[in-house]
């Protein structure tokens, strides 16, 4: 209706494909770089060497909510939102989240595991291994 009034309109072919604008009917063929993003992933989780147990679990998750939604996007050509959260009453809710599933509550708290361990867990350990190497020299000096 915008374009139709004389406004401009601006089109990203690229953003238009991942978010599957103009995809085909059956919308699969959106799955693509989602299915691209994920092998990547798993390969990451496969190749890894850090011990972190917290960088394995959030990449796990990540990797199951981002196969959750190509489930989705594959079996119904749609990701399937359904849990929704307000505060309210029903049709007039003072508070609305968007709506969202199983599946992207793991992307989000995988998501957010990943950024912890990248923050703090590597420091922390870090800062431990330090402490004992300090601890070892000053058991040899003490000797």
């Amino acid at each position: 209706a915008a374009a139709e009034a004389g406004a401009a309109c601006l089109r990203m072919p690229l953003v238009d494909y991942l978010l599957q604008r103009g995809a085909d009917p059956d919308g699969r063929a959106g799955t693509q770089s989602p299915l691209r993003a994920t092998l990547a992933l798993l390969a990451w989780l496969l190749a890894t060497r850090n011990p972190s147990r917290l960088l394995h679990v959030g990449l796990a998750m990540i990797l199951g909510g981002a196969l959750g939604n190509l489930w989705d996007r594959w079996h119904w050509s749609k990701v399937r939102d359904f849990i929704l959260v307000y505060t309210g009453e029903p049709g007039a809710e003072s508070f609305k989240w968007p709506n969202f599933n199983v599946a992207d509550s793991l992307i989000v708290v995988g998501v957010a595991f990943v950024m912890w361990d990248a923050l703090f867990g590597s420091t922390a350990k870090r800062d431990k291994a330090r402490a004992l190497e300090r601890a070892a020299a000053a058991e040899g000096s003490a000797s």
